[in-house]
């Protein structure tokens, strides 16, 4: 009844407490059974002598095994907070570094939705497979807008130099993916759809089906460089990675289609 109410983490203190107070009384037994004249004249002194060193040393290991199994449980307990939170695994990297955990799971996906800035790596690799892809699977891409707010002073301009891009890098890569794309959006205009970002993109995001890909996007230093983790439906960072891309796509304000925005200079 009291371990009901201590909840899990109080129920797991309270069998520590216990076995240390179990312990805890060999250690003071044996130390005690070693100075005394009764238990000496019972079994004789070798035999007294050896049996408190032995509840004193039966103690001692209790009270190693607890303080072990206490770090371990609080690790455990710390890891399955992060797999509860839909965390799977973390990688230094993004892109060309983790090139396979996408190839893998594009291969039986049936949709992918997709947040970046230029997207070349994902050009590159699959630019040639975009019709293909399309055919068997939805594709819905964020971009980041080349000419918003203006031509002049974009946010793509201003993000080629925070990671260290001459100007125009990305806005020549966001115009190259449109072009590259424009056979499957024309053959499959449900299934291939580009949207244009009005805002800086918070985080690089690559969701197949029931799985995503996801970073944060760091100063002085290249997106491919930059830690991304994969993250599993079924828990609350999946949900809310999945509605940030659905508030970016559906708002009139955040994104607008890629036919409506004219070429970068």
């Amino acid at each position: 009844m009291v371990e009901y109410f201590l909840g899990g983490w109080g129920r797991v203190l309270l069998r520590y407490a216990i076995w240390f107070l179990v312990h805890l009384i060999l250690v003071i037994i044996g130390f005690m059974g070693a100075s005394s004249p009764l238990l000496v004249t019972i079994v004789g002194k070798d035999l007294a002598g050896g049996a408190s060193a032995s509840l004193v040393a039966a103690g001692i290991s209790g009270f190693v095994l607890l303080f072990h199994n206490f770090f371990i449980d609080s690790r455990e307990k710390k890891i399955n907070e992060l797999y509860d939170s839909g965390m799977r695994a973390a990688f230094d990297g993004r892109s060309i570094v983790i090139k396979s955990e996408y190839a893998t799971r594009l291969k039986s996906s049936s949709r992918i939705d997709v947040i970046g800035f230029g997207l070349s790596s994902f050009r590159e690799d699959y630019g040639d497979k975009f019709t293909l892809l399309a055919r068997s699977m939805k594709v819905r891409i964020l971009l980041l807008d080349p000419t918003f707010p203006n031509f002049d002073n974009s946010y793509a301009d201003q993000r080629d130099l925070e990671e260290g891009n001459s100007r125009g890098t990305i806005a020549r890569d966001v115009e190259a993916f449109i072009a590259r794309s424009s056979e499957a959006r024309a053959s499959h205009p449900n299934n291939f759809q580009i949207r244009l970002l009005r805002c800086l993109p918070s985080v690089n995001y690559f969701r197949f089906d029931n799985e995503l890909l996801w970073g944060p996007y760091l100063v002085a230093n290249q997106s491919r460089n930059m830690p991304t983790f994969l993250v599993a439906r079924g828990d609350f960072l999946f949900d809310r990675l999945s509605d940030h891309f659905e508030k970016l796509w559906n708002s009139d304000d955040l994104s607008v289609p890629c036919e409506s925005t004219p070429k970068s200079k």
